[in-house]
């Protein structure tokens, strides 16, 4: 497999029967990331949360009578005959829809980094020598007192270094989930070319499937 997406061989810290149910994600920090299986509700609950728009229709006369009506795609927005008014519905169509691709990458990177990384982010009181702690408290980085918030900050400052962290993390994630998942099914289809990439180990070309999740989705303190 390609290097940052390997298989687990083994790991003593955890029990037997959950070895077999996780991968290892290796982001360019090389810090490992136990991939776990995410909770199946919630992750129905996000993928049915999609926010989707309908595009813009034009209509023309049908050979026998009557009217045809057809929604409007890339091809048809750039015939000549194609008014202004509609140029203007397509605009905003894919201004919005690009926007709530975003915000739904976004949701689905941070879920995935919150349910299926199989790790915790230190508490400064508690662990205070820890080095991630340590280096935010160096620089004056704040420290999230939410846990999940705190999670995502850890992650996303110490494990992932490079935009393509993030992507290629999604996409490991992705080829990892249960085939019988009804949701994961569903978010397969909205991520299909990149899915298929990451299963045959082309982490570069699933990459580039996922670029836009990977410059929506990643937030810094």
């Amino acid at each position: 497999m390609a290097k940052g997406y390997k298989k687990q061989q083994g790991l003593p810290d955890l029990p037997a029967q959950a070895v077999a149910d996780r991968d290892i994600f290796t982001p360019s920090s090389g810090r490992d990331i136990h991939i776990r299986q995410p909770d199946h509700f919630f992750f129905q609950q996000l993928v049915a949360s999609k926010e989707t728009f309908e595009p813009p229709t034009y209509s023309f006369p049908a050979a026998g009578g009557g009217t045809i009506v057809k929604a409007h795609d890339e091809q048809s927005i750039k015939d000549p005959a194609t008014s202004e008014a509609d140029k203007a519905a397509w605009a905003e169509y894919k201004e919005k829809s690009n926007q709530a691709e975003a915000d739904f990458a976004r949701r689905v990177l941070e879920f995935f980094i919150l349910d299926a990384a199989d790790l915790e982010a230190p508490e400064p009181e508690a662990t205070p020598d820890d080095p991630w702690v340590a280096r935010c408290r160096r620089f004056n980085v704040p420290i999230a007192k939410d846990p999940d918030e705190r999670k995502l900050q850890y992650v996303l400052t110490w494990y992932f270094r490079k935009e393509e962290d993030a992507t290629d993390f999604m996409a490991a994630v992705i080829a990892f989930i249960s085939q019988e998942d009804e949701a994961a099914k569903a978010l397969k289809d909205t991520f299909r070319a990149a899915i298929q990439e990451a299963r045959a180990g082309r982490l570069a070309e699933a990459r580039k499937q996922l670029v836009d999740i990977g410059r929506a989705a990643r937030r810094l303190p």
